[in-house]
């Protein structure tokens, strides 16, 4: 659908009709300080407002010193891995564990996620130990080992992770 070209009178007209609301609005908004101002009353101060549709972080809660806190959906095992590994839930004022509705299971029930925490030395622990096995393929990688990670899955039935060639660009 093409957009109909505006007249230059058209134009000024709304640029008119905008003043007079503009103006409008100011006289409005003078009146109501000035019967404030006669009637000596305050009104309650103004809570801080959030535009609807505005982006909010819904999940995120206050943090906590000495402690990484993380979601788990509730699928499979995971909460139960997520408690071998140290983490704890997170409770609430009314000592109930933090969860939040997060989308639909494939049986149409809720799937709920858990907010759980970890002391921070532990998890700097874990990340040491994840950052290991990533430094470790990656050296392979340089070294030109053709499968540095056992029993990856290869797409396009190639034989190899990586296609290592002796013809080099110029």
């Amino acid at each position: 659908m093409r957009k109909k070209k505006r007249t230059q009178a058209q134009i000024d007209g709304a640029k008119r009709a905008a003043e007079k609301r503009a103006v409008k609005r100011a006289e409005q908004l003078a009146e109501e300080s000035k019967s404030e101002v006669e009637t000596n009353e305050k009104k309650p101060a103004r809570t801080e407002r959030v535009p609807f549709g505005s982006p909010s972080q819904k999940m995120a809660r206050p943090a906590k010193p000495g402690k990484v806190r993380r979601w788990f959906n509730d699928e499979g095992n995971r909460i139960a891995l997520a408690e071998q590994s140290g983490r704890t839930f997170v409770r609430d004022e009314n000592n109930e564990k933090e969860v939040m509705v997060v989308g639909t299971n494939q049986d149409g029930s809720e799937k709920r996620a858990y907010l759980m925490e970890i002391d921070e030395d532990l998890y700097q622990e874990d990340q040491v130990l994840k950052q290991g096995a990533i430094d470790a393929i990656d050296e392979a990688i340089k070294e030109g080992v053709k499968d540095p990670v056992e029993n990856a899955y290869l797409p396009d039935k190639r034989k190899s992770a990586v296609s290592i060639s002796s013809k080099r660009d110029p």
